[in-house]
């Protein structure tokens, strides 16, 4: 027995000896981890892309933002025209005045207690000159409030020849009326030449006097017809900016050209009197 018991227990130490040796030295017996089973993961779908509409508060606000600069730009664009035509017409006061002074100082040429008024005379010449320079430069510029203004000056200047002109009655001095009808003539010319592109862009003055230039024949040919369209032109202006007293006196002209019954002479009456169709 005692024997059997020992045979056992080597044969034991034998089989652990052998299965050490199998799994290599130093090893611990090899033990299979249990397989995790791969859960199905779920598939990725894409998403499809969100479109951002335009939200009407947006679009309202792009519309306002819209409407903001095109009135900023208007504002803009009418304070350059006042610019432009505060700068002419100042010009042009400051040649009226320079110009009477120069009168003043030409009559002042006949009596003898003057202090020099030759110099009087050819400063103020100088002035004269060099403010209508001015006018000129902008008139290149195409700017068309220099024009109206210089042709303003024209126009005065033709009607004061033409006046000093007809308070001459003796015959010794008819040559000098002679003379002072050409030179109202020419200062007509000019007038009608700056008047023209500012009518052409609807100017309510230039409309006017070049009216009248073509009505009463200054400088040229009398033309009733040319003259009725630049009245018209006038009174629509005028009507269109709330004076009706000024077109009331322009319909005045225009049914003293000598074209009765004329369509426009009517349109003017009927809008005046607030009996437009």
């Amino acid at each position: 027995m005692i024997f059997l018991g020992r045979l056992g227990l080597v044969l034991f130490v034998a089989l652990v000896s052998l299965r050490c040796l199998a799994n290599g030295p130093g090893e611990e017996p090899s033990v299979t981890p249990p397989v995790k089973s791969e859960i199905a993961k779920p598939e990725q779908t894409t998403k499809p892309e969100l479109r951002t509409e335009t939200k009407p508060e947006s679009k309202l606000i792009t519309k306002n933002e819209s409407k903001v600069d095109k009135l900023e730009s208007k504002s803009e664009s009418e304070a350059s025209k006042a610019l432009k035509e505060a700068q002419a017409k100042r010009l042009y006061e400051l040649f009226n005045k320079s110009f009477n002074r120069t009168q003043i100082a030409v009559f002042c040429l006949k009596d003898q207690d003057c202090y020099k008024p030759e110099d009087e005379v050819l400063k103020f010449s100088e002035i004269n000159i060099k403010l209508l320079q001015k006018l000129e430069d902008l008139v290149a510029k195409n700017d068309i409030y220099a024009m109206f203004y210089r042709g303003l000056i024209a126009y005065e200047r033709g009607l004061d020849y033409k006046d000093r002109a007809s308070y001459i009655r003796d015959r010794d001095f008819i040559s000098t009326a002679n003379i002072l009808n050409v030179y109202g003539n020419i200062q007509f010319r000019d007038a009608r030449k700056y008047f023209q592109v500012p009518a052409n862009a609807k100017h309510t003055e230039a409309c006017k006097y070049l009216g009248e230039i073509y009505a009463k024949g200054y400088g040229v040919t009398r033309n009733p017809e040319t003259a009725m369209g630049h009245f018209y032109c006038a009174a629509l202006q005028y009507l269109k900016e709330g004076k009706n007293l000024n077109a009331e006196l322009i319909l005045k002209n225009m049914t003293e050209t000598g074209i009765p019954n004329d369509a426009r002479t009517v349109d003017i009456y009927a809008k005046i009197h607030g009996k437009a169709k």
